[in-house]
């Protein structure tokens, strides 16, 4: 029994975890409510000097049902797990205030903080290296299309109110989401779109300001030393943000012209040209003394995302040019192709593979698009027998990696019979 309460624990995707929020599990917990309530009968009157009686914190556990989740300790290591590994992508939390509202009651008394807690356990088990997720078409778009809702609504009437802090945060958020999006729509998903020309992109870029910079009042750090104390992941947000801002607007002619796509296409050539010196990709050669991990990881996420942007356009502009030019302005297209490809395998090889892997799932769709056009020209031959044999080449090459990258592990394909039955 224990063998396979393990298996189903390995399957858990964000679906399972999001049922921990919806209406039947609420529901199904308050039908139960009347049940454990009768054996708090035979328990010792409470101190008058506690504020919280135990019938009542009873309560507020099982309606929002973190205690099902796991043991709070699992929920840190999986909290921890997201902070050390995944924030520096993602820097929309305040570790120190998030950790102290997570040892406290608040979790189990908050459903907003509850739902909150289960979405960063949802989405750092479904990031992280052997663990499994699947693609839900329909909940993913509306659970995006409610977060843009929510996003916009705090922006337009609730960030006036806001503290400095939480103003920030949000800032950040609006930026990840409007990544998200753009992601999507690159994947060719249905695009929900956040950023409107009322938005002040300006009024809404983030400051660039480490977790002791953004709240002072909070030092030292109870916690323990953390790379995101001192160090801000803010600038490779905005040099994401602004990847694909150029994005979106090379989308929106329609219909769309070769010039203004290749237009734009210098211009996310140059996207990247003034970054820090941390966040400067060098190669095989060391690191500047003031990266860290969290920085390499965003050197990773920037110019893979960047990559694969050119890539995507690069393909419209093929798609345009058809057979309508001479052969030589096709080749130079193929050429474009393969100098990307070869930049990627760059950096998947010489990249840690812990720097990779920290950048979760998002990071195979990209590989695999960029590696997508390779079987075009291994299948054409149009640009000769040894540029073929060079795709042919590099296709091995990205393949290999990304077998090694995926999600999906040996153990979990292995498991599929005896998940089926559980």
């Amino acid at each position: 029994m224990m063998r396979r309460r393990s298996i189903v624990t390995a399957k858990l995707t964000i679906t399972d975890f999001s049922a921990f929020t919806k209406a039947p599990f609420v529901a199904a917990q308050r039908r139960s409510l009347a049940i454990e309530n009768q054996n708090l009968a035979n328990v010792p009157a409470p101190d008058s000097s506690n504020s919280v009686s135990p019938v009542a914190a009873t309560a507020a556990t099982i309606v929002y049902g973190i205690h099902r989740l796991a043991h709070l300790h699992v929920i840190e290591q999986i909290v921890h797990s997201w902070f050390d590994q995944i924030h520096s992508v993602a820097p929309f939390l305040h570790r120190r205030a998030f950790l102290t509202r997570l040892r406290s009651t608040e979790a189990t008394q908050d459903g907003m903080f509850a739902a909150l807690v289960v979405s960063l356990c949802a989405a750092t088990i479904s990031s992280l290296r052997r663990k499994s997720s699947q693609d839900h078409g329909t909940l993913c778009f509306t659970s995006m299309s409610e977060a843009v809702i929510g996003i916009k609504y705090l922006i337009h009437y609730e960030m006036p109110n806001m503290t400095s802090v939480s103003q920030e945060l949000l800032k950040r958020l609006y930026w990840l989401v409007f990544a998200a999006g753009c992601s999507a729509d690159l994947k060719g998903f249905p695009y929900v779109g956040l950023l409107t020309p009322q938005d002040n992109i300006s009024a809404l870029t983030p400051l660039e300001l480490s977790d002791d910079e953004l709240d002072p009042s909070q030092n030292p750090d109870p916690y323990g030393p953390w790379h995101g104390n001192d160090r801000s992941y803010v600038p490779g947000l905005n040099y994401l943000s602004k990847l694909f801002l150029l994005w979106n607007q090379s989308q929106q002619e329609s219909p769309p012209s070769i010039s203004s796509l290749q237009h734009y296409m210098n211009l996310i050539k140059r996207a990247l040209d003034y970054l820090p010196p941390e966040l400067i990709w060098r190669g095989g050669l060391s690191r500047p003394p003031q990266s860290n991990f969290g920085t390499c990881v965003q050197t990773a996420n920037l110019y893979i995302t960047q990559l694969h942007i050119q890539s995507n356009i690069l393909e419209q502009i093929i798609h345009l040019v058809g057979s309508s030019v001479v052969q030589e302005t096709t080749l130079d297209l193929i050429t474009d192709r393969k100098s990307i490809v070869e930049d990627l395998l760059e950096i998947l090889y010489y990249m840690p593979q812990e720097t990779l892997e920290a950048n979760g799932s998002s990071l195979i769709p990209k590989i695999r698009d960029i590696g997508t056009a390779l079987f075009d020209d291994i299948r054409t031959g149009r640009e000769g027998q040894s540029l073929s044999k060079r795709a042919s080449d590099n296709l091995k090459r990205l393949l290999t990696k990304l077998e090694n990258l995926d999600a999906q592990s040996q153990f979990y394909l292995e498991m599929q019979p005896l998940l089926a039955i559980t």
